[in-house]
């Protein structure tokens, strides 16, 4: 049973996908999510009263941060 749990855990057991493969995988699509969240907050700044201009200005921060590392403009080492 032991032998089983550490096969699982190691990442070995075929079908299972660790969160290393998937940020290989997907990582470069990463940038969406926050900007998604960018126009929402925009949206929330612009025609609503409950968005905070700090929170759009964080998310679309993070968006170029994101985009960055994807397209190869910033490191992460």
């Amino acid at each position: 049973m032991a032998e089983e749990f550490q096969r699982n855990h190691q990442g070995k057991e075929p079908g299972t996908i660790s969160m290393k493969n998937l940020l290989q995988k997907y990582g470069k699509y990463f940038w969406v999510l926050p900007l998604l969240f960018s126009i929402k907050e925009l949206y929330q700044v612009l025609f609503t009263t409950k968005g905070d201009i700090l929170d759009f200005l964080m998310m679309t921060g993070m968006t170029y941060w994101f985009w960055g590392m994807s397209v190869g403009k910033f490191s992460h080492k």
